[in-house]
């Protein structure tokens, strides 16, 4: 994955500068930034400012397993409406998921990340893209009662919203979760 994000991070250079040069958004822009998730609706070209925004976010690469059943949330697009109906791609945790949506969670595919490469320019303030909306409302121990949290955004799932993200399959073997002492007598 550290190859496959140095040549993606090559990659973005390489067009910020032919977009620097020409002042314009080619083919080639638009479509490696949809290929970074940055989905424009149908027919709508991204203008260069607007291009050269996206060009410059943080990046990740983040490596999902297969759902093999463990509890968790996964990767999905997710339509941005205060960004113009963008499609994007996102990580979204269970608990996230209402009952008018159990249908999509009940469909994915594969696994939260069990690996993530970033890609990040020295100095830059990550604040700009947390998405502050997304939250968790989960349930947990809390001095030895049951209580009702609310975490605002999490590191992947909403504080990274804003990044230029890829998402690539990873074997299963590289997950091992360890949620519980218990969780280590299943190891192989």
């Amino acid at each position: 994955m550290l190859s496959a994000a140095t040549l993606w991070a090559a990659e973005r250079t390489s067009l910020q500068k032919d977009l620097a040069e020409r002042g314009q958004v080619t083919a080639p822009i638009k479509e490696w930034l949809t290929s970074a998730g940055c989905e424009w609706p149908e027919g709508r070209m991204p203008t260069a400012d607007e291009a050269a925004d996206w060009l410059q976010r943080p990046m990740r690469i983040v490596g999902m397993v297969k759902n093999e059943g463990q509890p968790g949330g996964g990767p999905f697009w997710v339509r941005d409406e205060e960004l113009g109906g963008m499609c994007r791609p996102q990580i979204v945790e269970a608990v996230e998921f209402d009952a008018s949506n159990q249908q999509i969670q009940a469909s994915a595919t594969h696994f939260n990340p069990v690996d993530m490469v970033c890609i990040l320019e020295p100095g830059q303030s990550l604040a700009p893209f947390v998405d502050e909306k997304r939250y968790l409302k989960a349930t947990k121990r809390v001095a030895g009662e049951m209580a009702q949290v609310l975490e605002h955004p999490g590191l992947w799932n909403g504080g990274m919203s804003g990044w230029l993200t890829r998402f690539v399959e990873l074997p299963s073997a590289c997950f091992q979760p360890v949620k519980s002492a218990l969780d280590l007598i299943d190891r192989h």
